[in-house]
């Protein structure tokens, strides 16, 4: 009887046994060449969403400037109008016309 790891095979799974091991390998490599692919994909798929939100993100801070600016030109064109009423209406500024 072949002796293989420590405990007794028959003849015939003595043979077989350097077969089971390349094939145990060979599984071994398949399964972390198939894992290293879709950890790549996800690393794909994650730097695709960050530069998508990135893009956004520049997107909506050059809104916000505009909004602003905006937001600074109503102001000073409401800030004129009131002083001119104010000014051809005769009266304190902030009382009824």
């Amino acid at each position: 009887m072949a002796e293989a790891g420590g405990a007794f095979m028959p003849p015939s799974l003595a043979a077989l046994s350097p077969l089971f091991s390349g094939a145990g390998l060979v599984a071994v490599v398949v399964v972390l060449w198939g894992s290293l692919g879709l950890a790549r994909r996800a690393l794909f798929v994650l730097d695709d969403e960050q530069a998508s939100q990135e893009e956004e993100l520049r997107r909506a801070e050059q809104q916000l400037a505009r909004a602003e600016a905006r937001d600074h030109d109503l102001r000073n064109g409401l800030a004129g109008l009131a002083s001119a009423a104010a000014v051809m209406g005769g009266g304190r500024r902030g009382e009824p016309g």
